[in-house]
């Protein structure tokens, strides 16, 4: 794994020199093949990939810079909100108990003769998430996805067809990552490609190369917005085909990921693609408006259905047995009793009310800066687990206490009032900034399919965020400061700053 990363990011830096643009699309085309645990190789890779491509963005800039040919970029509220979460990641931890955690660091590094600083280095960032440790890592990875968001928003800046590219190049990822979960699904055994380290596999279903079908579905409801870049690059006519065959084939790798928040998420994403395009060409700006309400009116009718179906599969149906919890929606145990088994299980939002007051007492003990970003498990491991823990007795422990399984409560735990507030202003000022791109009366076609894309990205994040930790992957934290850029890029220019 070592030498494919240092290989990859060679690749991506001489991408980068040959254009600013190029590493980044690279980047961001191959991020299914890392929707992995954060302590594994995949992770380590991947953020060395990023970094490399960083530094070398950042030079090439300075090169261009002296050169004259890079304009202003103006400036971004949504790109300032961004740059203050990253700095809410950094402030986290000054709470982490650093005279304990130096001391781990001496012992490891004196317990074998011949150990170095680089295994200390390696050890410390695939050491597990419930050490303190993990928040540095954490940190870092934050701190690296919010410079990508401004790099991402200086690209589409700078040139209008960069957003269509960035675009492009998620919808890419997306389509190989459907396509090698369709292929599994028919029995291919895809731990070649997918890596065994860290991979937690239900028996039954599907996760294509992601290391958790949950981590493979929250990808491929964020991404499937993307499709809708489409309509700029090809006919319409046959682009409704194309988008129609992806959404089906997203719809089947959900269904048999077995992820109710999949369901849900991936439900609202193609019900408001289907609205886009329908509409489309979106050419003007009261074609947008009557879009963004069409699409408003879908999100509203498809919660309330959803909503109803559900209920009254919990009261009509008669329950069915599932003897061992293992999805078992594939091959010859195919049938609809796992799926109606599913939605009478009697946690009917995946037991994360339990995290609620748990997350609560976490956040009240740190509430302006938190106890270190992504600490959620090394505060339930000292606070709620071990016998000298302040909630021992008061709060249960909690099943997969890795994270919150909430990214608004992980971020609170992680990185208190601050972060939280950068986050939801995050949320807010980009899907401001989406409506006030595909309104405008000066915004092109492309801009608006981009805007549309990246907003519907974004609002997928939100939703699934509810049930489901989204930063705590970096591969899905790269994707949520992505979508970030291209939005606060997309704003008119005479708006810019407003």
């Amino acid at each position: 794994m070592l030498t494919f990363g240092v290989v990859a990011s060679l690749v991506v830096v001489a991408a980068t020199w040959w254009r600013r643009i190029a590493g980044l699309l690279l980047v961001l085309a191959a991020l299914p093949w890392a929707l992995h645990h954060p302590s594994t190789p995949r992770t380590m890779a991947l953020a060395g990939v990023v970094g490399a491509l960083q530094v070398a963005y950042l030079l090439r800039v300075a090169v261009d810079r002296r050169r004259g040919q890079i304009l202003q970029a103006g400036s971004s509220p949504l790109m300032w909100v961004t740059g203050v979460w990253g700095v809410a990641g950094l402030l986290s931890l000054f709470n982490l108990p650093w005279a304990s955690m130096m001391v781990t660091v001496r012992e490891y590094y004196a317990a074998v003769p011949g150990r170095t600083w680089r295994d200390v280095w390696v050890a410390w960032w695939t050491v597990p998430d419930n050490f303190p440790h993990f928040s540095v890592v954490g940190a870092f990875l934050t701190v690296q996805a919010a410079l990508l968001a401004w790099m991402v928003w200086r690209e589409v800046r700078q040139s209008p067809d960069a957003g269509v590219q960035v675009a492009m190049a998620q919808l890419l990822g997306l389509t190989v990552a459907v396509g090698l979960g369709l292929l599994e699904s028919t029995g291919v055994d895809l731990t070649p490609l997918r890596g065994s380290e860290m991979v937690h596999l239900a028996p039954g279903s599907i996760q294509s190369v992601a290391g958790n079908r949950g981590w493979f579905a929250q990808y491929l409801t964020f991404g499937l917005p993307y499709a809708l870049v489409m309509t700029v690059i090809w006919p319409l006519r046959h682009v409704r085909a194309l988008v129609f065959v992806l959404c089906v084939c997203a719809l089947i790798c959900l269904a048999f990921a077995f992820q109710r928040g999949g369901w849900a998420a991936g439900l609202l994403a193609v019900g408001c693609i289907a609205a886009v395009m329908s509409a489309a060409p979106i050419d003007s700006a009261p074609a947008a408006r009557r879009v963004l309400r069409r699409s408003g009116g879908i999100l509203l009718v498809t919660a309330l259905s959803g909503t109803l179906a559900f209920a009254a599969v919990r009261l009509l149906v008669p329950p069915s047995k599932d003897g061992d919890n293992n999805p078992h929606v594939l091959g010859e145990r195919l049938s609809a009793a796992g799926y109606i088994s599913r939605l009478q299980g009697t946690d009917i939002v995946g037991g994360r009310e339990r995290y609620w007051p748990v997350a609560w007492d976490f956040w009240r003990q740190h509430p302006i800066i938190g106890g270190g970003i992504e600490g959620f498990a090394h505060l339930h491991r000292t606070e709620v687990e071990e016998p000298t823990g302040s909630l021992r007795g008061r709060r249960p422990p909690v099943p997969m206490a890795n994270s919150a399984h909430n990214i608004y409560l992980q971020t609170a735990v992680g990185t208190g009032a601050l972060g939280l507030l950068a986050l939801l202003a995050m949320f807010g000022l980009g899907m401001r900034a989406m409506v006030r791109t595909v309104t405008s009366e000066r915004s092109p076609i492309a801009r608006r399919m981009v805007a549309l894309s990246a907003g519907g990205s974004l609002l997928a994040i939100m939703v699934y965020g509810l049930v489901q930790e989204v930063t705590y992957i970096h591969a899905l934290r790269l994707m949520l400061c992505c979508a970030v850029g291209l939005l606060a890029a997309g704003v008119p220019a005479d708006e810019r700053g407003t």
